[in-house]
């Protein structure tokens, strides 16, 4: 059996997490991935990969092995002329909450991957926060807090939750004064992992959390959105959500002497992410890219 073709099961298990998945990558059965795995195993004498509850995870010997079997199929590559010389091929795995990623973050990576003819990039759009050590996440766009087991973060800026509405809306229902005045309005409120999201608000230091019964909760931001510009209610977002909305006049920004404070946007990185200069050139461009962009720094220069 070739050897170089055990390492490459072996980073095709870890990079899909499954051996299905594997064997589809490969274009192979599952019983010759196992079967492959089982031989590389018996000849380090070591379990390389463990299932958890959701997929297949390398153990610490699996996971340095399969750091070096890439370096070493990416030098085979070139040796082979599979690669031309020279090239360092780099696949990172990126992930950003979904509509900052598609508004902020695919924009900077799109012109990196026209720049950086060496770089690869798995994309991965989710709301819910993906934890960078089992997703194996390279790179993670963080709105709120940046403590995830102590990885090396940079922060890129803060964002605020806005209340808004339609200007028919208010035209037609009035203006709230104070978050207890939602009583009498219509609201559409969020719904995350089954269940309504509290809106938030703050008066001198003191956070407040108005107790609403909305008649419509929505699990996806773009259709509450349209909800709320449609002038089906009031509704609380983060302030990148609504930026050109509120910019062109479509939504108007009501009880922003209660917002609550701004909430830190960060760039984390993975702490055994290998260092070398592409992958440090996709960490300057994401940073700089993402400082610069206005919904993040308009409450930085406010606050």
């Amino acid at each position: 059996m070739d050897r170089l073709d055990e390492l490459a099961v072996l980073v095709a298990i870890i990079d899909t997490g499954s051996l299905a998945a594997a064997a589809r990558r490969l274009n192979r059965s599952a019983p010759a991935i196992t079967r492959v795995l089982a031989s590389l195993e018996g000849r380090t004498g070591e379990r390389l990969l463990v299932r958890n509850s959701r997929r297949m995870e390398p153990t610490p010997r699996g996971a340095a092995l399969a750091e070096e079997a890439r370096h070493l199929l990416a030098l085979y590559g070139t040796l082979t002329g599979a690669i031309p010389a020279g090239r360092n091929i780099r696949r990172l795995r990126i992930t950003a909450p979904v509509l900052f990623g598609r508004r902020h973050v695919a924009p900077i990576l799109a012109r990196l991957l026209d720049e950086e003819p060496d770089l690869q990039c798995e994309f991965m759009m989710q709301d819910r926060v993906l934890d960078l050590v089992d997703e194996r996440i390279d790179i993670a766009i963080r709105i709120g807090s940046a403590n995830e087991r102590e990885l090396p973060a940079t922060r890129l800026g803060s964002l605020k939750g806005v209340m808004v509405a339609a200007p028919g809306y208010l035209n037609a229902h009035g203006i709230p004064q104070a978050p207890r005045d939602l009583a009498a309005h219509q609201v559409v409120l969020g719904l995350r992992g089954g269940y309504v999201s509290q809106l938030r608000f703050s008066e001198a230091g003191r956070r407040l959390l108005p107790r609403l019964r909305g008649r419509l909760a929505v699990d996806d931001i773009a259709t509450r959105l349209r909800f709320v510009l449609d002038g089906g209610g009031l509704g609380q977002f983060l302030s990148y959500q609504v930026f050109d909305e509120l910019r062109d006049g479509r939504l108007v920004r009501v009880l922003a002497d209660y917002e609550p404070p701004a909430l830190p946007v960060h760039l984390l990185r993975r702490r055994t992410l290998r260092d070398d200069p592409l992958v440090q050139r996709v960490i300057d461009r994401l940073t700089a890219g993402l400082r610069e962009n206005p919904v993040l720094t308009e409450h930085d220069r406010a606050d």
